[in-house]
């Protein structure tokens, strides 16, 4: 949890000096500014300028507290290149008593409980299954994840005697990554129904999950480089909208087919409505014909717990 403090701290920086404050990193800004932009307390002029907006900062306001996104499955790959003696890395290991394992064209070793393989171009960073990240959102949940793969590095560099970063810092990337919706609605359906476990399917691959298995009535996005942080956010925009406007998947197909016949006058509106319109459509296809074969008694459930 970020202490609450450093919220009012760059709040208060900018409401004197109308930008960010200098002794923290890009990716600090990001977390800190995200939560207040969202609370409405701070905005971004065009010019690049930052202000407050007027409203007084009440720290309910901020949304840091309302976490429902778990990531986990971590895997990071970090870039390497001119490291002096690396092709001799194992003589220096042994030298200095780090314990480490032959494997294809490397070695593995374990730092702060994870498990690394060790490559002469590159070091693969497997978190460890215990190990999750949670987040108001994926990318606040990836943030953390990100921070805690640094601390793994530095220890790292410690240990070896020798520095990883290229330029002024580490070159990573998520590679691999789940993450979960928290007590959501759909998979909390599915258990009462008696099922646990669901995958859902979209042109022969899993890329959601309804999983149940740690009793967090998760729904579950499992794809690879950083698309589960993507999908998960669109899954949580779908679900939230569906409660606030519920549909049926009839509905969209009369909508759209109403649109195509009607708005031939209007190239560019009707294109922007019919992107949008087929976007929802294939969202609630995918998504509601998988999860239930009664699309209104899954709404109405989502309905019934909308403020649960």
């Amino acid at each position: 949890m970020v202490k609450k403090d450093l919220y009012l701290y760059v709040y208060n920086f900018i409401k004197q000096h109308q930008r960010l404050p200098k002794d923290i990193s890009k990716q600090k800004a990001y977390y800190y500014t995200k939560q207040l932009r969202e609370s409405e307390l701070i905005e971004k002029l065009p010019t690049g300028i930052w202000r407050v907006t007027g409203k007084k900062l009440v720290q309910k306001q901020v949304k840091v507290a309302q976490r429902k996104t778990r990531g986990h499955g971590f895997v990071f790959k970090v870039s390497i290149n001119n490291i002096y003696n690396w092709d001799r890395r194992r003589i220096e290991f042994n030298k200095k008593g780090l314990h480490w394992s032959k494997i294809k064209y490397g070695e593995r070793m374990f730092v702060l409980g994870h498990k690394l393989n060790i490559y002469d171009n590159a070091i693969m960073i497997y978190f460890s299954s215990g190990t999750s990240f949670y987040g108001v959102d994926g990318e606040e949940s990836s943030f953390r994840a990100m921070v805690h793969c640094k601390e793994i590095l530095k220890r790292l560099e410690k240990d070896v005697g020798v520095s990883l970063r290229v330029g002024k810092g580490w070159l990573v990337q998520e590679v691999r990554s789940h993450y979960a919706d928290v007590n959501n609605v759909c998979a909390k359906y599915y258990k009462s129904k008696g099922i646990n476990y669901l995958p859902i399917v979209m042109n022969g691959k899993t890329w959601a999950l309804i999983d149940n298995s740690m009793n967090l009535f998760e729904l579950e996005t499992i794809l690879g480089h950083g698309q589960s942080k993507d999908d998960i956010g669109k899954l949580q925009d779908f679900l939230n909208d569906l409660k606030t406007n519920p549909t049926t998947i009839s509905k969209t197909k009369d909508d759209l087919i109403n649109l195509l016949y009607i708005s031939e006058r209007n190239n560019q509106k009707r294109d922007n409505q019919v992107k949008a319109l087929q976007e929802q459509l294939r969202s609630q296809t995918l998504l509601t014909t998988t999860l239930t074969q009664n699309v209104m008694e899954l709404t109405n459930f989502i309905k019934s717990h909308l403020h649960k």
